[in-house]
């Protein structure tokens, strides 16, 4: 748990999503305790073929799936999901982008 400008971060999520085909949680990395803000770190192997990370193509493309699932079973949930790209540590547009969204989330 991480406290930050009087804001609880916490990698233990209250939202649990299953996986439909393994029957296994998959994760959100951050949830904001106190809102209903999700943050995931997106790496570059989310969003291209990375065939050291990926193996296949098929691999690469279940990757996405999950993903997708991820976001599509928050918003249902009433979540809002936020996605951190590997290249918005670069600049700390990370930091403008999560502030951005916890002043919509009050």
């Amino acid at each position: 748990m991480i406290l930050l400008r009087g804001v609880i971060y916490t990698q233990r999520n209250t939202l649990r999503c299953i996986n439909p085909i393994t029957g296994r949680q998959l994760p959100y990395d951050v949830e904001v305790v106190g809102s209903k803000l999700l943050i995931e770190i997106q790496g570059e192997q989310h969003i291209k073929y990375i065939e050291y990370f990926h193996g296949s193509i098929e691999n690469f493309k279940y990757q996405q799936q999950k993903d997708s699932y991820k976001k599509k079973y928050a918003e249902k949930k009433g979540y809002k999901l936020l996605y951190i790209y590997y290249d918005d540590f670069k600049n700390d547009k990370f930091k403008y982008k999560i502030k951005s969204e916890l002043d919509t989330c009050k």
